[in-house]
């Protein structure tokens, strides 16, 4: 007996009157979240994105949202001073980036001249300047874009309507996510929807982090294996 023969009414149940997450549904009967996607695909229901979160929340999920907040906001408030390494000028930063830095600047410009050649992090005798985490690689981006379904996540349009592959969007706007402590959340959006998320930054971060916290989890990206 297949997955859907089996629990393909349980499914839709799960995602579409108790509205829970495709990982959790997969967790419960042990299987992939793709599995349960292409299920409810299958069956005719549409895949929940980033609009639907605007819907009127239960006393569960509001609680859900507000734990969320608190520990993902805890301290960000908060400022330290700390010096800039290039320039020595007096800056504010939050306690979370003191902990997983060493360094600070008051500008990219001055952490661009500071850490070129063997000052940089990452430095490999010179075979890198890119500003990104080196695990931040193409390779990773394919993994983010298969588990969205190579959708927008803000539009629902397409990788073949975009007419180009999407860009990968880092939710916390920290280019050294995956080589850091800060959480791994990544979606696929349209050049437009990337551009947009430049304006009010703190709204967009607290917003897509509860989607995918709530929504699925906190997984955002497939396993290294699934792709091969």
């Amino acid at each position: 007996m297949t997955i859907e023969n089996k629990y393909g009414d349980y499914i839709v149940k799960r995602y579409v009157e108790d509205r829970v997450g495709s990982p959790t549904i997969a967790k419960e009967i042990g299987c992939h979240h793709v599995s349960i996607l292409e299920i409810l695909e299958k069956r005719g229901v549409s895949r929940r994105s980033s609009s639907d979160y605007k819907h009127k929340h239960s006393k569960e999920t509001r609680e859900k949202i507000s734990k969320n907040n608190a520990c993902y906001w805890k301290g960000r408030t908060k400022r330290i001073k700390v010096n800039c390494e290039y320039c020595g000028k007096e800056i504010e930063r939050v306690p979370s980036e003191i902990k997983r830095g060493k360094y600070f600047f008051c500008s990219r410009e001055h952490k661009d001249i500071y850490q070129k050649g063997e000052n940089h992090p990452n430095w490999n005798n010179g075979s890198s300047f890119e500003p990104y985490c080196i695990l931040f690689s193409n390779e990773f981006k394919e993994r983010v874009r298969e588990f969205w379904g190579r959708k927008c996540v803000m539009s629902g349009i397409t990788e073949e309507e975009h007419g180009s592959k999407l860009s990968v969007h880092h939710v916390s706007y920290d280019k050294e996510t995956c080589c850091n402590i800060t959480p791994p959340l990544f979606i696929p959006v349209t050049k437009g929807w990337n551009a947009k998320f430049n304006e009010n930054r703190e709204y967009w971060e607290e917003y897509l982090t509860n989607y995918i916290m709530i929504w699925f989890d906190g997984e955002c990206y497939l396993p290294k294996e699934d792709i091969l």
